[in-house]
């Protein structure tokens, strides 16, 4: 066990961190996200100061919920044997920006990117000796919705304690506004791998965004602390399933 465990840490140390091609991404991203979020601008008084002062925000809160997801993927799949790489989808790009334009941000639709899985080579007798396994795919996708419902339980939170501010809401729609597209079974999205994955784990994704969603969204005290304890749960269940 002592042996697997210094395997997993020599893998996350030299795979874990992002490519040239992946930080570019990754930046791009953030931007289209922070830009589509920023199109509904909150507040009746307009000005250019405000608009890019609340544009860089969305952006910088895009940035932080994409970045803790994906390493949190890439070190999933790096215990499991795969290495995982984000990539921007530009098709999806231009479909999210033409949607969010034509609804006047109404729709802030983020099919802006997507992860790709790797399988390694063997370093180890008797470990990943089958392939690549479309279950732990799947889990390592899943895993973009439990992070995702976890930050907007978080910043849910936050719009509780701080009911003022449109920053925190924007920043719990726009998590779950990740997880749904996460979920989306449509080609070159995570969905499509999850779906054909493990039905099973796609489903029950589906399920936990329409209950946290609905949880979330409505505000109530009981509602968050239901819905941040059984995301934790779901989290701690899952990490535990990984290994």
């Amino acid at each position: 066990m002592g042996g697997i465990d210094q395997e997993q840490r020599a893998r996350i140390k030299q795979f874990l961190a992002y490519s040239k091609p992946e930080k570019i991404a990754f930046v791009l991203v953030a931007l289209f996200a922070g830009l589509i979020f920023s199109l509904r601008f909150p507040g009746e008084s307009f000005t250019i100061s405000r608009w890019f002062s609340f544009f860089i925000w969305s952006s910088v809160i895009a940035a932080i919920s994409i970045l803790i997801r994906v390493s949190w993927q890439k070190m999933v799949g790096l215990r499991r044997g795969y290495y995982v790489e984000y990539q921007i989808l530009w098709a999806g790009v231009a479909a999210s920006l033409l949607l969010a334009i034509v609804t006047r941000g109404y729709i802030p639709l983020l099919a802006l990117g997507a992860v790709t899985t790797t399988f390694m080579v063997r370093q180890r007798v008797g470990e990943f000796r089958y392939g690549t396994s479309f279950k732990d795919v799947a889990m390592v996708i899943m895993w973009s919705v439990i992070i995702h419902l976890i930050l907007a339980a978080i910043f849910a939170f936050l719009l509780y304690a701080f009911p003022s501010s449109a920053l925190f809401e924007k920043a719990m729609l726009m998590n779950l506004m990740f997880a749904f597209v996460t979920l989306l079974p449509l080609p070159t999205l995570d969905g499509m791998q999850l779906f054909f994955g493990d039905r099973q784990m796609y489903f029950l994704g589906v399920l936990a965004l329409l209950f946290f969603g609905s949880l979330l969204i409505t505000q109530s005290r009981i509602g968050l602390l239901v819905g941040l304890t059984l995301g934790l749960i779901i989290g701690a269940i899952s990490y535990l399933w990984t290994d």
